[in-house]
């Protein structure tokens, strides 16, 4: 690489270390001043032995640290058995290591590439666990009435005084509509909604055809929002019902 007079390059070329895991607490050590991320590979057979991923900021204490697999959407570890190729980041820490915690049948061998750029691990892999979040479902399918299946009502009617929605009231109805874009349902109620959903082509007063039930589960009070439904591809007709025509039912459609 030719470098122009006056021009210098910038940034920090990688480290690298390694060596042989056999004995328990074997360890490949890198020191990480300047480093932003460091990947991990570990090769050979070791039946039964466990590496871990450590770091420390005083120098003598060591702490774990979550590495993760090189795979698309694989959460975080905190223990590696077998050989596989791993990265996490540093910047906390003045040095890390691969160890081996628990001795196996043979011997892994470890590679640890230090790089300034630090890796977006987090978002890359995407996981509730370690993004620290939780899996939120903006609707409900209720409960499954497999052995107690309810007994659809004619168009415009209401449930029989027996099943899973018993003496359930018609409280709105949508008609199907081939040219809709979206429709949203939200049950800002604070009991069960049901919805029964047809292709539309009933009339009222007839047995529904290709009639399928689903339920939105209330809110924690009336006008609090529960369970919501949506569908940008669903044409026919959806009737909703509720133990009460007092229920508060938010229907949209485009």
């Amino acid at each position: 690489m030719t470098i122009p007079a006056g021009v210098f390059p910038s940034g920090t070329p990688n480290l690298s270390s390694f060596g042989t895991l056999a004995s328990a607490n074997d360890s490949v050590t890198i020191n990480t001043d300047t480093l932003g991320a460091v990947g991990v590979s570990i090769s050979g057979t070791n039946a039964g032995a466990t590496v871990v991923i450590e770091g420390t900021i005083s120098g003598t204490s060591w702490d774990t640290i979550k590495a993760y697999p090189l795979i698309v959407g694989a959460a975080g570890v905190t223990s590696i058995g077998a050989a596989g190729d791993f990265e996490f980041n540093c910047g906390a820490f003045k040095q890390v290591r691969a160890r081996l915690s628990v001795a196996g049948s043979g011997s892994f061998s470890a590679t640890l590439n230090g790089t300034f750029a630090a890796k977006h691990i987090g978002v890359k892999n995407g996981n509730p666990a370690d993004l620290n979040a939780t899996v939120v479902q903006s609707g409900s399918t209720g409960t499954d009435y497999s052995a107690n299946k309810p007994t659809i009502p004619n168009v415009g009617a209401a449930f029989g005084a027996s099943g899973p929605y018993a003496n359930y009231v018609l409280v709105a109805t949508v008609p199907a509509s081939p040219t809709r874009n979206n429709i949203d349902i939200e049950n800002i109620s604070g009991a069960q909604i049901a919805v029964v959903r047809d292709d539309g082509t009933a009339a009222n007063g007839a047995a529904p055809a290709n009639a399928s039930v689903f339920t939105l589960a209330g809110g924690a009070s009336a006008g609090a929002q529960g369970g919501a439904w949506s569908s940008q591809t669903f044409k026919g007709r959806l009737q909703i019902y509720a133990p009460s025509a007092a229920a508060i039912v938010s229907v949209m459609v485009d």
